[in-house]
């Protein structure tokens, strides 16, 4: 039913169902042409709202259009220039937005059409105008040349510290996720005198069910003290088994 509800709702906002359903094909993925300009954003709080979504990702260029179905299963967020949209998902992948990571990656090259139909938790931004954190100094910005805003530390640090980690069982919480990798890297603990590897914590995504219940995605992120860590993990871990997956 939410799958249903969440084609529906982008149809209606003139979405191609058929370049997205593309884009979780994991045979065709590979070969599948991108867009420069439109960032499709998941792992999504149910309690997402355009309005934050518009102050999140504005902050990096003037948006173009922002589709959010009601389900807040993702996101497609399109900005007016790709330079734009390349700082915003070097800057924003991982990031924790309510709490949880956020997964962004580029939306399939014609996902997009030209017209849009107005829905409910979606919007066509006038051309040239600006929205989001920067409002009218954006747009100046944009007009002087200055299409690359200022990065912060925090937010690259950020993106390489996390591990997106996919394929897991229904029943696995973020305690259990976190739990898993802190018992292989232990294992695998070097001699003494080398720095042992650091989890941070993990988090497994979630969206609401039709009855309110929290249900998972099947994927989740873990985050590391250093990047070494991160690296580390991955060579250990990838393939691995937890809760049956």
């Amino acid at each position: 039913q939410i799958v249903a509800e969440t084609k529906k709702a982008l149809t209606a906002a003139g979405v191609n169902i058929a370049a997205l359903d593309g884009a979780g094909d994991m045979q065709r993925k590979k070969a599948l042409a991108r867009s420069d300009t439109t960032l499709l954003a998941k792992n999504l709080h149910y309690d997402t709202t355009e309005a934050e979504l518009e102050g999140l990702f504005g902050k990096y260029g003037a948006l173009a259009r922002i589709v959010l179905p009601p389900t807040k299963a993702l996101a497609l967020v399109e900005y007016q220039l790709a330079t734009n949209a390349k700082v915003a998902f070097k800057s924003l992948a991982y990031k924790r937005f309510h709490h949880i990571p956020l997964y962004l990656e580029f939306a399939p090259a014609d996902v997009l059409s030209g017209a849009v139909v107005q829905v409910k938790e979606s919007r066509q931004v006038a051309p040239g105008k600006a929205v989001g954190g920067l409002g009218a100094a954006n747009a100046a910005d944009l007009k002087a040349g200055n299409a690359f805003p200022a990065l912060e530390e925090e937010d690259a640090e950020a993106q390489a510290l996390t591990v997106f980690v996919k394929n897991l069982a229904f029943r696995t919480d973020g305690k259990g996720l976190e739990q898993h990798f802190k018992r292989a890297l232990e294992a695998a603990r070097g001699p003494v005198g080398v720095a042992p590897i650091q989890v941070r914590n993990a988090s497994v995504s979630h969206r609401q069910g039709p009855k309110g219940e929290k249900l998972s995605n099947g994927y989740g992120f873990v985050e590391f003290g250093d990047h070494g860590s991160a690296r580390r993990a991955v060579e250990l871990l990838q393939g691995s088994s937890l809760d049956g997956h």
